[in-house]
């Protein structure tokens, strides 16, 4: 019989060889110690939020509350070109941009959606690097529903700005 083997993703209170329990097991994913592959992993996706942040900071704000993206080569928005009418997400880099200079008030005017996003870029970056550094999760152990939650409000955020972007106005 193979005894079953606790996995860093899983909470056992007991191990079991042939259904037969062989004692208490306390670890829980938040109390092992990532791989050194694990921190550097990690420590790579707060890396790239910090390029993000750095990149919108040597971008300089499109007074128009849009376009700022230009800078980066990219074309204008096609929306606003042939209906005159912001995409939904139309001021995200403005936002990003403003940001990184605490101008929140002119962030959130260009993109309550983009400003959300920048900032949560920001906790999560000083988030990621401790937790990297550390080795394991910091305050709060990330689960796939709390992610998909972000993901879920993040795209209301943008479907209710948008449509008072269409109807507001």
């Amino acid at each position: 019989m193979t005894p079953r083997v606790a996995s860093a993703h899983t909470s056992l209170s007991q191990l079991e060889v042939g259904g037969v329990a062989t004692g208490v097991r306390q670890e829980t994913a938040g109390d092992s110690r990532w791989t050194l592959k694990q921190r550097f992993q990690i420590g790579i996706i707060a890396l790239g939020l910090v390029g993000l942040l750095l990149l919108a900071r040597g971008l300089r704000p499109a007074a128009a509350g849009f376009g700022t993206h230009q800078q980066l080569g990219l074309p204008p928005c096609t929306m606003v070109l042939v209906f005159g009418k912001r995409c939904p997400t139309c001021g995200i880099t403005t936002s990003w941009a403003n940001v990184t200079r605490g101008n929140v008030k002119k962030a959130l005017a260009a993109s309550v959606s983009g400003t959300f996003l920048a900032v949560l870029a920001a906790v999560s970056a000083v988030w990621l690097a401790i937790s990297a550094c550390r080795g394991r999760w910091t305050l709060v152990t990330p689960t796939p529903r709390e992610l998909a939650g972000v993901f879920v409000l993040v795209w209301l955020g943008l479907v209710c700005e948008w449509i008072v972007r269409l109807y507001g106005n």
